[in-house]
């Protein structure tokens, strides 16, 4: 049977994910704490992707993400330049790989229909294969390297973009459900103060140090999660809540600062 994926075995409280775990082991590491900025921009990328995701289900075919290319070949071509500058030989002859990359820099950049780019960058994929193919087969130091590392992405993604597998449907609603699940199960009325009508930084669990209590610092005003009935109404103009879109997608959340990164914190969480 295969083992469920590493995040699912993490430990969570009311729904939310600790600041800190054993990367080796998954054990919560103390103290262990529920912050808000993290639960909230974790359960905004969460509805994001459910909405991108439920977008892209709609659409009968896959979308061409020519800017995505653009990037990659941009990263690319910068690479190329830094191994110059810095005299490495990655390749016996460089030429090829440079001019497919001034191929499909200018192909991406002319006035085509999006159709007549993915057509034409069948030429260059031929020479990046044929690139890709050497770097497979070089010396660890070249295998690896920035350039072999762009190749080998931009290969990937015009090949996909030219010859793009068939969407799965019924995957992209499931993982676009479970992502609206997983932000739903956050209790965010776990992080405010009753008292002060304020939403706290985070919660700190029960102990050797005392009860499990809230972090008494109240959050600046930031975007925080409505959350359809979790918070009170006066709750949302304490901390000048902006919201966009609509439905799920649309209950947006923490994107302040987090205090104890700002503060120089030797260990933080990912915000």
């Amino acid at each position: 049977m295969p083992r469920s994926p590493r995040w699912r075995r993490l430990t969570r409280f009311e729904g939310h994910l600790l600041n800190w775990y054993d990367t080796r082991t998954l054990a919560p590491l103390a103290p262990r704490y529920v912050s808000a900025v993290d639960s909230g921009n974790l359960a905004a990328s969460l509805l994001t992707l459910a909405a991108g995701l439920r977008q892209i289900a709609l659409q009968p075919e896959a979308p061409v993400d020519l800017p995505g290319l653009e990037e990659v070949t941009a990263q690319l071509h910068r690479a190329i330049i830094q191994s110059e500058n810095l005299k490495v030989v990655e390749l016996p002859e460089p030429r090829p790989l440079k001019e497919a990359v001034w191929n499909i820099r200018a192909t991406l950049a002319s006035s085509a229909t999006d159709a007549q780019k993915v057509e034409r960058l069948a030429g260059p994929l031929e020479t990046l294969d044929a690139v890709t193919a050497e770097f497979d087969a070089a010396k660890r130091d070249f295998h690896d390297s920035e350039v072999a590392h762009w190749t080998r992405q931009l290969q990937r993604d015009i090949s996909a973009t030219i010859r793009p597998a068939p969407l799965d449907l019924d995957r992209l609603n499931h993982v676009a459900q479970r992502a609206i699940t997983f932000a739903d199960s956050m209790n965010f009325r776990l992080l405010y103060d009753e008292q002060r009508g304020l939403l706290s930084i985070g919660y700190r669990m029960a102990d050797a140090e005392g009860p499990g209590r809230l972090d008494k610092r109240a959050l600046r005003p930031a975007r925080i999660r409505s959350a359809a009935g979790q918070l009170p109404r006066e709750s949302r103009r304490a901390t000048s809540p902006r919201h966009t879109g609509s439905g799920s997608a649309g209950r947006l959340l923490a994107s302040a600062a987090h205090p104890l990164c700002s503060r120089g914190a030797r260990r933080c969480s990912s915000t």
